[in-house]
């Protein structure tokens, strides 16, 4: 079984894509599994924002955004690669 890391991954490709809808169902699957790691819920949160911008929702998208950047600060990760995205 694949990671929730992997699984964000494979949701980023398909909305590289413009598979917006499938990418959501992507990550509403990985959501769906629940978080014992708050750098993976973060990673998740990221993606989740980027689909959003891609959707135009640029509100939902700074939402997520803010929540998965106060995640990677408390865990020490503000500074990481995946932070940086």
């Amino acid at each position: 079984e694949l990671n929730q890391v992997a699984l964000c991954k494979m949701a980023e490709a398909l909305i590289a894509q413009g598979k917006l809808a499938e990418a959501e169902s992507r990550l509403n699957e990985i959501n769906a599994t629940g978080w014992h790691r708050p750098h993976r819920e973060a990673i998740y949160l990221t993606t989740s924002g980027y689909l959003q911008l891609n959707k135009g929702r640029h509100d939902l998208a700074l939402e997520s955004l803010q929540k998965a950047y106060s995640l990677f600060q408390s865990g020490g990760h503000s500074t990481s690669r995946a932070a940086a995205r």
